[in-house]
């Protein structure tokens, strides 16, 4: 099932943004560097999108996706967003 979403990149700067702003209130050095890791990924994927790049795209957001269901950052809320955007662009 793929879903439709206005603006995938902008959608993913947004998320970026959000993480970046957990990675902030870390409680820990290891949840810090997992959440920004995260972060980082969104905002590749934004970039991947504005250059027409799906597939590395897809590939960062996956990396976000695993960052984020980590135990080192717990942010499930994080990774779904990611599997969201992921499942949002065509194949």
């Amino acid at each position: 099932m793929q879903l439709e979403l206005p603006d995938p990149d902008v959608t993913a700067r947004k998320w970026a943004t959000r993480t970046r702003a957990l990675a902030n209130r870390a409680v820990c050095d290891d949840q810090e560097m997992a959440l920004t890791v995260a972060a980082v990924q969104f905002d590749s994927a934004a970039q991947f999108l504005e250059h027409g790049d799906a597939e590395k795209a897809r590939d960062a957001l996956r990396v976000a996706s695993n960052y984020a269901d980590s135990e080192e950052a717990s942010a499930p809320r994080i990774a779904e967003a990611a599997r969201t955007l992921l499942a949002a662009i065509p194949a």
